[in-house]
């Protein structure tokens, strides 16, 4: 592994005493090159709850009340952000992982619970938000001089079942 330039945080970690006579050291009195260590890992995961606010403000000309819209994610009281969605959706749709698997994922790494529903739902969600794009994709495929095609089965709740591809150097359905 390589050093980055520029590390998110820097610890700096100086001796308290001296290695000889253990004599109390003086942190100003730096000497020589810093030996650095740098450890790549995960952020802590932790739940990050951002209430929205949605004042209503009086108009001094005419009176009238106008409440401030929410963010189109926040559409309830009490909703799941955008990124817990995109994880959930991500585990599903790229590593083909069982919902109730993608549950438990979401409570131990994270600490609160999700319902099966919900993750099939977001999937849904954004499978109609992608659908545009997808369609676009299969027809700029369908002009394509050259097109490689794949299929491959998976067992799911034993059956049988087919993913079929359609590539170019550019374009994947």
């Amino acid at each position: 592994m390589a050093q980055f330039a520029s590390p998110n945080d820097t610890v700096p970690h100086f001796p308290s005493s001296c290695g000889r006579c253990a004599h109390a050291l003086d942190p100003s009195a730096v000497t020589g090159d810093v030996v650095a260590r740098q450890v790549f890992d995960l952020p802590e995961f932790h739940v990050k709850v951002t209430e929205h606010q949605m004042f209503a403000l009086c108009c001094g000309n005419c009176d009238a009340v106008t409440r401030a819209e929410a963010p189109a994610w926040a559409s309830a009281p009490a909703v799941y952000g955008p990124s817990v969605t995109a994880a959930a959706v991500y585990l599903s749709a790229e590593h083909h992982i069982p919902v109730d698997r993608i549950c438990q994922l979401v409570a131990d790494l994270v600490g609160f619970e999700v319902s099966p529903g919900w993750v099939h739902t977001a999937c849904q969600r954004a499978q109609r938000a992608v659908a545009p794009a997808s369609e676009a994709i299969k027809d700029a495929l369908a002009v394509e001089p050259v097109v490689y095609f794949d299929e491959s089965v998976s067992r799911v709740e034993c059956r049988n079942h087919w993913l079929r591809v359609a590539t170019t150097p550019r374009l994947t359905a």
